[in-house]
């Protein structure tokens, strides 16, 4: 999975775009890797209109499920949940797989520009997806965090706001058990 920088100046292209057809989207774009790793996706809950750049939210998704899809266990095909609710203003989304998991000491360290946590002959990859995933998140007033455990997965939950002018205060959260 390659990552697109995009430029941090650039302007936000904000529209309301159904969440569905984003994740649809990129579902199909990944229909080779996904058939390939006879990957299993889960779709469930609530995927409102939100007002957001579509191109990046595309990005988004691209890097978590890809990364899902990249880091499963050995001899067992992926699987990968995606599942969204609303909450009052906000849209919250959680993208889950059964994969190689991480160790929880580096659920804030994982989000940094090239930061890998496995060599790349192990898992190729720039280490630049998690960085890119937070700040388009961060770029459109919400924020996202992870939860990993060795060998059970990892969990990626992501807030954003339904619509810009209700834009979240971006307070630290350090667990998805604070925003759940």
């Amino acid at each position: 999975m390659t990552a697109v920088l995009f430029k941090i100046g650039s302007k936000l292209r904000y529209r309301f775009h159904q969440l569905v057809t984003v994740v649809d989207e990129v579902l199909d774009d990944l229909e080779v890797v996904i058939q390939e790793s006879d990957a299993k996706i889960e779709r469930t809950g609530e995927f409102p209109r939100l007002d957001a750049d579509d191109r990046q939210l595309q990005q988004v998704f691209a890097n978590l499920i890809g990364n899902a899809i990249k880091f499963h266990k050995p001899g067992e095909a992926p699987k990968v949940k995606i599942s969204s609710e609303v909450q009052g203003t906000l849209c919250r989304i959680w993208v889950q797989d059964e994969g190689i998991g991480f160790e929880p000491v580096y659920a804030e360290r994982i989000f940094g520009a090239f930061e890998r946590l496995h060599g790349e002959s192990q898992f190729p990859g720039t280490g630049m997806g998690l960085a890119i995933v937070k700040k388009i998140i961060e770029r459109h007033n919400g924020m996202v965090v992870a939860q990993g455990q060795p060998g059970n997965g990892a969990t990626f939950m992501i807030a954003l706001p339904l619509k810009q002018k209700d834009a979240m205060v971006n307070a630290p959260v350090t667990s998805l058990q604070a925003v759940r």
